[in-house]
């Protein structure tokens, strides 16, 4: 049972304004750490780490996910890699909401500030595109949940037969 042709033509859309979306916060994030914002000195209240090393850790882990979700061939890993994207992100903003914590994390950077948008339409957008990924994510597995168990199968096959027969029993 192979996806349906319908369904491998929204993949690429999904992918790419994934892409997008990662990019465009990656690029944020790193564009706030060049600049000289007094947050950056603070520490997040969740990592207990400064934020200028946050925003730089998240901004790397996003660039790798890019170049992961553009040059893998499988689309299950595609939605592995979105769902637990998403999922970390989300964790996150739920741990901060449930910490209390007055400030939203400076998710966007000082871009959101720059463009004009309020701490609440960056925090909707922030929360909007979480969402997204991890909605994309699990798209993708779901079509491709057989893809993945037959990749192993083939893997192990593959070996089988690289490796050669072995016997069971060696003396």
């Amino acid at each position: 049972m192979h996806p349906s042709f319908s369904s491998r033509n929204a993949e690429r859309p999904l992918i790419l304004s994934s892409c997008v979306f990662l990019l465009a916060a990656s690029m944020s994030k790193l564009y706030t750490v060049g600049s000289h914002l007094r947050i950056l000195e603070l520490y997040d209240p969740i990592l207990l780490i400064q934020y200028r090393y946050l925003l730089l850790g998240a901004a790397a882990i996003e660039i790798i996910c890019v170049a992961a979700l553009l040059t893998s061939r499988y689309s299950w890993f595609k939605g592995l890699i979105l769902l637990w994207l998403g999922a970390n992100f989300f964790s996150y903003r739920a741990a901060l909401a449930l910490s209390g914590v007055p400030t939203p994390c400076p998710c966007f950077g000082s871009v959101g500030s720059r463009l004009g948008l309020s701490p609440a339409v960056a925090d909707f957008l922030t929360r909007s595109i979480v969402l997204f990924l991890l909605a994309a994510g699990a798209y993708l597995l779901y079509q491709h949940r057989h893809c993945a168990r037959n990749t192993t199968r083939m893997r192990d096959a593959e070996s089988v037969i690289k490796d050669g027969a072995r016997p069971l029993l060696q003396a």
